[in-house]
């Protein structure tokens, strides 16, 4: 078929006296024809065949899969994409081993942390780990855990304080300023409880009764409490009464503690649990004088001799020599752990 009388579309006229696919092109040619995805094909040597394309069903999520990043896989509680919203405690995420959960479950597991706006983030594994040996009670060898390092490493703490104190926090994350969160959290450290005008203050903000507002607080505050008395009685804090002693006699300690416990609101994890054992570090320098029955039952147990100061504190015999406890557990000669 001659197409001398033809142009292209850019005004051109074309090479060639025909409309037919170049020899040297019809394996390249193709034509739908009829449905169920069938086409004709041109081979170099000029045979025609026909190529069925079969339809590949699409399921949603079925190339998702631990990318690097535990948020980024999150999805709705169906696995279908998060839009419009951010993610929330029931949503699920892929977890490194492949497993899913809901990102509740993997903060409590140590794999992603609350950022101060409420969203949620990877946390970071440490660079280095500690040493097992470093926290080996009055200076003893202790026992690397079964397993070895790698099992050292599991065993390390991670703040949370559960699945309903994280539902309960998150809750009133997104429906209640920062500032109010972080006055009700200084409250209730300070005064033991927060106050009705905070109270009534938090509910109109986030539209509910003051009562329901009450009992989100009061179920992540003791999510909270629990999981800080497990970490302070881990560095040493082991006589309560003694503890809020110390604290009462030294202001600045209860001011580093509403800062550890602020941490949890505005940072990781690891910046509470620093907070936290700092104080109990310094409680226990002065463990002698808040809580001298469990220090000399301890010194008893491992062996060690003391007797009192003139000035009252209690002074360990370490090589043969009086060293005051205070020093001694500041240097690292023994540990009350």
């Amino acid at each position: 078929m001659s197409n001398s009388n033809w142009i292209t579309a850019a005004g051109e006229t074309p090479d060639g006296d025909t409309n037919l696919t170049p020899e040297a092109q019809r394996g390249q040619a193709t034509a739908v024809v009829g449905g169920r995805g069938l086409e004709t094909r041109t081979a170099p040597n000029g045979e025609s065949y026909i190529l069925e394309n079969r339809n590949q069903g699409y399921t949603n999520g079925a190339d998702e899969g631990f990318q690097g990043s535990v948020i980024a896989t999150a999805r709705t509680e169906g696995g279908s994409l998060i839009m419009s919203r951010p993610p929330t405690v029931s949503d699920r995420v892929t977890l490194p081993n492949g497993m899913t959960t809901n990102i509740s479950a993997a903060i409590h597991a140590g794999y992603l942390t609350r950022n101060s706006d409420g969203s949620f983030s990877d946390v970071k594994t440490p660079e280095t780990l500690k040493n097992p040996a470093d926290t080996a009670p009055f200076g003893k060898p202790q026992e690397t855990p079964e397993g070895g390092a790698d099992e050292a490493e599991k065993q390390d703490e991670v703040f949370t304080i559960g699945e309903e104190g994280e539902e309960a926090l998150t809750s009133i994350f997104q429906s209640v300023p920062q500032g109010d969160i972080v006055r009700a959290t200084d409250e209730i450290l300070q005064l033991g409880g927060v106050s009705d005008n905070t109270l009534a203050r938090m509910a109109s903000i986030a539209g509910i009764e003051p009562e329901a507002m009450a009992a989100q607080i009061a179920t992540a505050h003791q999510g909270f409490y629990d999981t800080a008395s497990a970490h302070l009685e881990k560095h040493g804090v082991v006589n309560d009464e003694g503890f809020q002693a110390y604290l009462s006699d030294h202001p600045q300690q209860m001011r580093a503690l509403i800062e550890a416990s602020r941490g949890l609101l505005s940072s990781s994890h690891a910046n509470v649990l620093g907070g936290l054992t700092d104080v109990a570090a310094s409680f226990v320098e002065n463990g002698d004088t808040y809580m001298p029955e469990e220090v000399k039952a301890a010194l008893d147990e491992a062996g060690f001799s003391y007797e009192m100061g003139v000035n009252g504190r209690l002074m360990v015999k370490i090589d043969g020599y009086p060293v005051p406890w205070n020093v001694a557990v500041r240097q690292g000669l023994i540990k009350f752990l």
